[in-house]
């Protein structure tokens, strides 16, 4: 039900050794839910609709850092 362009990925495991992995794990979790492949190579210029969940993660969390965010509900009606 989350909109795709609102998903993050992210560890709270209070053991830095260990971030990498579940993060990773959650990665695999979002891809397998919103039926997303997980890029095996990665490719500098890409169409939208080839991206893979890391490229889709990495362009939210893009969108994340520079602000401005579109309340939800604004977005469907614009």
């Amino acid at each position: 039900m989350c909109s795709p362009n609102r998903i993050l990925v992210e560890s709270d495991i209070n053991d830095v050794d260990k971030c990498s992995e579940r993060t990773w794990d959650m990665l695999q979790i979002v891809a397998q839910v919103k039926g997303w492949n997980i890029e095996d190579k990665w490719v500098e210029e890409i169409e939208e609709g080839k991206w893979g969940a890391v490229r889709k993660l990495e362009e939210n969390w893009k969108a994340f850092k520079r602000g401005n965010h579109v309340p939800f509900e604004q977005q469907d009606a614009g």
